[in-house]
């Protein structure tokens, strides 16, 4: 039996919190390069709107390095660690592979706050909002790769609130 690109004996069934999958991203936004990997977690809503939409709740850990490609600058990166709560839509289609739909918001804390010389976050304290689609492939479906955008920022809780938009390109493998 497979969820959405994760096999059934590979999720958590136990309680315990052994990731699923792991993932690997890139992006570039705003003369800032992102290099990040995680790890990711299927979550069992007790909510029946979410079986009768067929919609699965996920939860991404990552840690993301920001290269700031403004030149000169004293500000030229940080590390960006955040945790989503993700919404994910799947259907299935022709030849085993499947197409999906997610998209999260949640908390992220920065290295820094500041990236290249113009780039000003205020505080380390940041929210991540994400979209994103792709496919899940693979002889068990333990492959996803996706195209995603995503914005961080302090949601004004901060006068400094510049933030950083950028999309990206991820892939996932579960883990055995």
């Amino acid at each position: 039996m497979f969820v959405a690109g994760v096999p059934a004996q590979a999720m958590a069934a136990d309680g315990s919190w052994t990731p699923v999958a792991w993932s690997a991203k890139i992006g570039f936004g705003n003369d800032v390069d992102i290099y990040g990997a995680g790890a990711r977690w299927n979550l069992t809503p007790r909510a029946d709107f979410f079986a009768a939409n067929q919609l699965e709740l996920r939860l991404d850990l990552t840690a993301a390095y920001w290269r700031g490609m403004g030149r000169p600058t004293p500000y030229g990166h940080l590390w960006d660690f955040g945790l989503t709560p993700l919404v994910r839509r799947t259907w299935p289609a022709r030849g085993g592979m499947q197409y999906y739909v997610e998209g999260g918001i949640g908390p992220h804390a920065l290295t820094a706050t500041r990236i290249n010389n113009s780039r000003k976050f205020g505080i380390a304290f940041q929210f991540g909002t994400i979209v994103g689609a792709g496919i899940v492939f693979g002889p068990r479906h333990e492959y996803d790769v996706g195209l995603y955008f995503e914005h961080v920022s302090n949601a004004r809780l901060a006068s400094d609130n510049w933030g950083l938009s950028y999309p990206g390109v991820v892939f996932r493998a579960a883990l055995p």
